[in-house]
Formats: structure tokens, sequence, C-alpha cells
């Protein structure tokens, strides 16, 4: 309670500081023009975009996807963005992805539970950081994705309500009002959701060197429900001043299930179960305040983010040797509760000719408790235990970046300092550490014409471990467990970053080469022991990767467009041979082509919007695993069905494609598994728009004012 008394007056100290620095109430001035383009995910080059040279914005508007469906079927819509069947993202092919929402970060374990929870109509814009500055965290060592929410809406009272089904017995109801007066706004959102589906699986798995060899078929599936509630209110007493305050809260129930008969020639065969439950329970509260100067680009923000994420995990193993009379069943269970309490202190200070200062500070204090155990329900299974892990972290972190043009050149230099302090306890023995750390950082961009831009960066990162990563308990699911690493470094990276961008009118192309070293770099181990799979992250030295990303879209005709994508890349990394570490060298590419075909007249009664997206992902690769190539074709067509009601219709993995194999090779056992897709998915959504807005070029012509810079 007395960090959180002190982040209080923290924040009502800067407060205080900041009205008597602005006494003016004049309004700031805008700079740059409205940008307008074609309602579709494109390269948005919005007034605050033109002068940050260190971020690419995109914004959804009236996509037809996003109009359906939430922020996690979306995002791997987004250029340079990858999203894997299993939910983990990647920004240019690098892992550790910072995914924020309005600048606050989403943590990882919570991530698809809060994305479900955000309707794509609710998001105003998306910031790609591939390559972030030292304005963000350095613990962001796979770059940022920040959504920004709208925060403009039409006067007086207007929203949107949602209804929709597939053909998995998933279903969405959702509803985001807002009301907009002269000085007072709220707005918000709140749904329930629900989805499952179930695939067949199968494999191998040969225990070497003499066996015994298994071949596994069955099933395994999933289904989730849950509900989520925003509600925001913005508050403005003068042209120059604003206040803000959101609360969140949504609450997730995860179910897996999975039945696979093991049979041998040369061993007794078994039925295995697994039956997973997660249940996430996540609360949030935001407030912030921002002073704007008298010039564009002239603000000073403080920010307070408190949130509260509660996670239980159960894990019902169960296997069945053929046969026998008796089963052998056991409960894996483990009970997370994570604390945060973030606060942020931004300033940015305008020079002439274009040049501007940004300096900042923040502190970042998590506290989390994590108790697991184990038992047996009946027959054999491995030995019971209770641990309960304690960990306590604190951020201190200053900043500092100043853009400036030479020339055709323009520079932004930073430098951001971290002082880290960690404290962990578990089972009567505790660490404790501290590490301090500058990160620099460097963005040039070069302007080659009016049509051409050449972007240049560097930055420092680090990758440090979660208080899980760090935990010896060992934690199991079927016939696989994991356990953290107390000795886990973490990783640093050195990132360099090349872009060439070109923009006429609406079509756009950009290249992209980037090099990035990491060391430290942490890999799971696996290692076959009694029949189970265990799984612990290690460091493994070295890794690089050197690649090249090109983007390109624009007009085919007046009506089609194209959007095109493609990432190679040459990693060099270590595998894990013979209990020796080998580098070996490896090329991973991925791709995605997108058709867009709309009416002129979207708001005309009639008008139809249709998208082909075709997206290919090659094989990856890990210290002992390798992931296998996997491709998707979707469909989604949107209808106007009067002033009001829009409809839409979306088929996900139209060839049923989404087939998934893994493989596993080490020195005790050679493992192969494969998920089949469940099959193409269609889901239909209806859509009222409500209030005083019945035609979304209202909403797009506020949400294209010039935007008042930090907002």
């Amino acid at each position: 309670m007395t960090q959180l008394y002190t982040a209080f007056a923290a924040f009502a100290a800067s407060l205080a500081m900041i009205a008597p620095a602005h006494a003016q109430d004049a309004a700031p001035q805008a700079s740059g023009e409205a940008a307008k383009e074609s309602d579709e995910i494109v390269v948005l080059a919005t007034p605050d975009a033109s002068v940050r040279i260190d971020r690419r914005v995109y914004t959804l508007r009236d996509d037809a996807e996003a109009q359906s469906t939430d922020m996690f079927e979306v995002l791997g819509h987004v250029p340079s963005v990858i999203v894997s069947p299993d939910g983990d993202v990647s920004l240019l092919g690098a892992s550790n992805v910072t995914v924020q929402i309005n600048g606050q970060t989403v943590p990882g374990q919570s991530l698809e539970a809060v994305l479900r929870g955000l309707p794509g109509s609710q998001v105003k814009r998306i910031e790609i950081l591939s390559n972030p500055p030292a304005q963000f965290s350095a613990g962001a060592s796979g770059g940022i994705i920040n959504i920004i929410t709208r925060d403009r809406f039409i006067a007086g009272l207007s929203g949107l309500a949602r209804v929709g089904a597939d053909t998995f017995g998933g279903a969405t109801y959702a509803i985001a009002p807002s009301w907009s007066g002269e000085k007072l706004t709220l707005s918000g959102w709140a749904g329930l959701h629900g989805y499952g589906e179930e695939r067949a699986a199968y494999g191998q798995r040969n225990e070497l060197p003499a066996g015994p060899d298994y071949l596994k078929r069955g099933v395994n599936g999933f289904d989730y429900d849950g509900w989520y509630a925003t509600g925001n209110a913005g508050y403005r007493p003068n042209a120059r001043r604003r206040y803000t305050a959101s609360l969140s809260a949504n609450a997730f129930d995860y179910r897996f299930h999975e039945y696979m008969n093991w049979t041998s020639s040369s061993a007794p065969g078994s039925l295995r179960t697994v039956a997973n439950h997660t249940v996430t329970d996540n609360t949030e509260l935001a407030l912030e305040m921002q002073q704007d100067g008298a010039v564009a680009e002239d603000l000073t923000k403080a920010k307070l983010v408190l949130t509260s994420d509660v996670k239980t995990y159960s894990s019902l193993i169960g296997a069945q040797p053929t046969g026998a009379a008796t089963s052998n069943r056991y409960l894996s269970t483990q009970d997370t509760d994570t604390e945060t309490l973030n606060f942020t202190f931004d300033a940015e200070r305008p020079r002439p000719q274009d040049r501007f200062f940004t300096w900042g500070a923040a502190i970042g204090l998590t506290r989390q408790t994590n108790d697991a155990s184990l038992r047996v329900l009946e027959g054999a299974g491995p030995a019971p235990y209770v641990s309960d892990l304690r960990g306590e972290d604190r951020t201190l972190a200053a900043y500092a970046t100043y853009q400036f043009d030479v020339g055709n050149f323009t520079i932004l230099p930073g430098v951001r300092a971290e002082d880290y302090w960690r404290k962990v306890s578990e089972a009567g023995t505790e660490t404790e550490d501290e590490d301090v750390r500058v990160f620099p950082s460097l963005h040039v961009r070069r302007k080659l014409s009016a049509t051409v831009n050449l972007d240049v960066s560097y930055t420092g990162r680090i990758d440090r471990p979660d208080f899980d990563d760090l935990s010896p308990v060992i934690r199991y699911s079927g016939d696989n467990a994991s356990s953290g690493n107390p000795d886990l470094r973490p990783a640093t990276t050195d990132a360099y970053e090349a872009s060439f961008n070109y923009r006429r009118n609406k079509t756009a192309a950009s290249f992209t080469f980037f090099d990035r070293t990491s060391h430290d770099v942490v890999g799971s181990r696996r290692d076959l022991i009694g029949g189970i799979v265990f799984t612990r992250p290690v460091n493994v030295g070295e890794n690089q990767e050197r690649g090249l990303e090109a983007q390109a879209r624009g007009p085919l005709s007046q009506r089609w467009g194209y959007i095109i994508g493609a990432n190679i890349r040459e990693r060099l990394f270590n595998t894990l041979q013979s209990g020796a570490f080998e580098q070996r060298s490896a090329a991973q590419y991925s791709a995605n082509l997108r058709l867009d075909y709309g009416d002129s007249n979207q708001e005309e009664v009639g008008a139809d919007q249709l998208q082909f997206r075709a997206d290919f992902q090659g094989p990856s690769y890990d210290l002992q695993s390798k992931q296998h190539a996997l491709g998707t074709v979707n469909f989604t067509w949107r209808r106007r069905l009067s002033d009001r009601f829009v409809g839409t219709l979306n088929v996900n993995d139209v060839f049923a494609s989404r087939k998934r194999t893994s493989e596993i090779s080490t020195p005790d056992f050679y493992e192969r598994s494969t998920r089949d897709s469940p099959g193409a998915l269609a889901r239909y959504t209806v859509s009222y728009q409500f209030g005083a807005a019945p035609n979304a070029s209202q909403q797009q012509n506020i949400d294209n004012q010039p935007r008042i810079p930090g907002g």
C-alpha cells in the first residue's frame, strides 16, 4: 500500500507541476492535413506520423473484417505482423513482441483474452515500432504494437451493437456506445463471446537408442467463453487540458481436452487423456492528464495505471494402460496473482525548424504470487508437491530524445537508463539482484525525393526472464512437463534496420533490411525422463538474423486494390546435439497477399466490400524443434443492409489447410506431432449503428481531424 500511496502522490504532484507550466488557454495550433484514404487497412500518414520517424501507422477505418470481429483476429492482418495458430505474435520475424493498448502493455499471459475483448470497430489506428526508440521500455526486445482506440466521437449519443454466430457453435454479442458533449466524452464497450473447435491429432515417438516406438492418434480441441467491459471518460476543461480515466475488466474461461491412443509393437499401449482448464480475471484502472502548449507538439503528460491479473490453471492427466483394470490419474494446479503499478511522465518540447526534444521518466512495480501443486488421484503418478513462488520487481527509467534536421537528413538520437531490481523467493530460499544499464537508440531519415524516404535505425534491447521462467517447480500437462531455470540470464539484442519507403497517392511500397544479433538467447531444452518430455529454458549463446521484408499496396482499378508482402531471413543459431551446442544456418520465410473490392459509395444501401487473403508461413526452427510450413486462405464479404445495418460474412481457412506439424529431435527421443485443421469456419455478423451517426463517414471525418500531439 505504501507504494500505491507513493504513486498517487507522484501523480498528484505531476498535475500540480503541469498546471502552472502552461498558464495560457489558447488552443494549440494543428499541423498537417487530414489524411484521406479508402476504407481498408492501409498505411496512413497522419500528422503525427509525418513528423515522427520511429514508427509506421496503420488505420482500420471501415475495414470489412475489423468491423465484425475482435482485435485478436485482426492483428495478424497488419503488415509485418504474424500471429501463429498457437497465438504467438511476431513482428518483422522477431518474437517477444510487446502489445500495448493506448501505450499500456498487455500482459503476455492475458493477451488473447484482452484482445478478444476489444472490438475492431473501436480501434482508431495501430502503431508499429519494429525498432523502438529510447522513449519506450528496453524490454520490448521484439518491437512494439500499440493499438490506439477511438477518443473522438459524434456529438450526442451514438454507438455500435453487434451480434454474430459461426458454424463451430461460437457466438458474439457486443455493444460499444459513446456520448460526447462540449467538454465531457463517455465511451466504452462490453460483450460476451464464445468459441470452440476440435481436430484430429496424431504422430509418433521413437525413444532412443533402442525404443520402444509409439504411434499416437486421437483428437484434441478447445472451447472458451468470456465477457469484457471497458468504460472511458474524457474531460476537457479548456482547449489545452485533458483528463481521462479508464476502467476495464474481463474474464476468460478456456478449456482444452485431448484423447490419444498410444500403441507400440514392443511395449504396452495406453489411452492418455488431458483436460486443462484456465480461468483469467483481469482488471485495469488508468488515470491520465495531458497539458498542451500554445503550439503543436508541445505537451506534458502524466499517467498512472494499476492492473490486477488473476489466473487459475488446472491440468487433469490420465493414462489407462491397455488391458489394465485401473488407470493412473493426477491433477496439476497453478494459481497466479499478479499486481502491477506503472507511472509515466512525458514531456515534448518543440524547437525551431521542426526540431523537438522529448524526455520523461517511469516507474514500474510488479508483485506476483504463484502457488502450484500436484496430487495423485488414482494409481501411479509423479511425486506430489506443493510450492509457493513470490516475486517482486521494480524498474526505474529515464530517457531523452532529440529530433532535428541536417540538410535532407532527419536525425533522432536517444538514450534510456534503466535500474531493474528483482527479488524471488521459493521453498525457503530467496534471491535478489539489481541490474543498471544504458540503452542507446538512433533513427535517421533521408528524404531522397518527394515520394521516397530512406530510414535507418539502431536500438539496444533486453529480454528479462519472467518469474515463471526462474521457478524450478515442474508443471505437468499430459505427457509433457515444464519448469523454469533459476540460473537464466537476460538476453540482449543489437538491432539494425534500413527501410526504403515509397508513397505516391494510393500506391505505396517499402523494403526493410534488418540485422539482429542477440546474446544469451533463451531456448527450450527437452529431455525424456520416464516417458515424460521435460522442457525448461536455457541460455543457448548467440543468434543472428539477417533478412528483407517487402510490402506493397495500391489500386488495380477504381474498385479493386491489392496488398502484398513477403519476409525472408537467414538465421544463424545454436542447436543441441549430443549434449553440446552446434551452430546451424536456416532460411525462414513468410508471405501474404490480399485483394480488396469495394463499391464506390460504401454508404449506399446494397454496397459490397470483398476481401480475399492468403497467408503462408514457412518452416521455423528452435534449439531442438521444427515447425512445418503452414498456409491459409480467408474471405470476407461485407454488405450495407440499410442506413444502420451492416452484414459481414467471414470464411476462415477456406481450404481447411491450417494443419500444424512439429518435430522434436533430441539424443533421448524423436517425436512428430500433427494437428489437422478443424475445417473451414464461417461466421456471420450483423452490426447496427445507433444514435446520431448513421453513416461511417461522419466518424471518419472526426478521426481524420488533425490530432493533438500525444493524444
